[in-house]
């Protein structure tokens, strides 16, 4: 009698946790990945001049893990001169800044897959500082025609898995004209 009894308790303790693994278990099944949860992404795009640091720009936002994009738009429109042939001048404008464009995705093992596009442009100024606070001359006349702007341009695309509270540094690049290294960091963590 006593063993009818414990097995009942137990079967009914069992039938009472049962919704709950099964909750557990949709939480990774293909239709609900990613449904609500959060993440707080933030993207630094950091400059150096040898090893010190020019600029540091931190971008941050939150995304859900879906897989679906998240754009990030930051920047202004720079004039740009255009002579017509009846000798007016006219202006264009280019659009230069950052752009970001993210996507994350829970995996059924854990983590993140993770997709990020960056796109910066920069006008390049005709002096450049350097590290030791001299002034050095980046272009010259010949390398800037009618007093137009330089604009400098730089993209990365990563595919990468990461885990809650990982920072990763992406891109590593050097700017072939001043010589200048931009470093793309990213770190990832789970809102709760």
């Amino acid at each position: 009698m006593r063993r009818i009894r414990t097995l009942t308790v137990l079967l009914g303790v069992a039938m009472l946790l049962a919704p709950f693994a099964r909750a557990q278990e949709k939480q990774f099944n293909a239709e609900s990945v990613g449904k609500g949860i959060l993440v707080k992404v933030q993207v630094v795009l950091t400059e150096f001049d040898g090893d010190k640091k020019i600029t540091s720009l931190p971008y941050s936002f939150v995304s859900d893990a879906s897989g679906r994009n998240v754009s990030l738009r930051m920047g202004l429109k720079v004039p740009i001169t255009t002579d017509a042939k009846t000798g007016q001048v006219s202006f264009t404008y280019m659009d230069v800044g950052t752009s970001i464009d993210w996507s994350s995705l829970v995996l059924e093992a854990g983590g993140f897959s993770v997709g990020l596009t960056v796109n910066r442009s920069s006008v390049y100024s005709a002096v450049l500082t350097d590290s030791k606070g001299g002034s050095t001359a980046v272009m010259d006349s010949s390398q800037v025609s009618g007093n137009q702007p330089v604009i400098r341009n730089f993209s990365s695309n990563l595919r990468a898995v990461m885990k809650d509270g990982q920072t990763i540094e992406s891109t590593v690049a050097t700017d072939p004209l001043s010589g200048h290294i931009l470093k793309v960091a990213i770190t990832l963590n789970v809102m709760k």
